[in-house]
Order: structure tokens, then sequence, then C-alpha cells
């Protein structure tokens, strides 16, 4: 957070408040279960980068990721985003 703070100052820009970072990672859709719509948890593997295995020890990157993806890597959303979730796992 600090360094895209930082770098928004340089830049001479901002973060997105929550409000705005959730209209725009759900590519203006509403109430919706997940960001691309009303489809089932088991989409959630074609659609984002999700840790695959046995949490946290033993990754099987069935994807081919092990770890975060190319951006590109999964359909962007309605807006054309890409990655606005399930890249990267805190």
């Amino acid at each position: 957070w600090n360094d895209a703070v930082a770098f928004c100052e340089w830049a001479g820009k901002r973060l997105p408040t929550e409000e705005e970072w959730e209209f725009a990672a759900r590519g203006g859709l509403e109430d919706q279960l997940f960001p691309w719509g009303g489809h089932s948890e088991e989409d959630l593997h074609s659609r984002c980068n999700t840790f695959q295995g046995s949490f946290p020890t033993h990754p099987e990157p069935q994807d081919g990721f092990q770890g975060t993806a190319p951006a590109n890597s999964y359909q962007p959303n309605n807006f054309g985003l890409y990655n606005t979730v399930g890249n990267v796992w805190e």
C-alpha cells in the first residue's frame, strides 16, 4: 500500500476509494456473488489465480502457475481490467 501511495503521489494521482475499487473490480455488475457474475465457485480456477493443492505447504498448480500468473492469463472483466481478484494471497 505504501508503495502504491508513493507512486500515486509521484504521478499526481490517487488510489481509488473502496467504493470505486469495488465498482471497477466488479466490472459494473451489481448484486452478483462473484465479480464475473453469479456463477458457481467451481468457476474460480478458470477465472482467477487461486491456491490449488493442500494449503499452504503442498501447492498443486493445475493452472500452470506456481505463485502469481501473468496479468492477461484470465479474461478481463466488463471494463477490460485484468486480475482484479485472485492473483495473490496474503
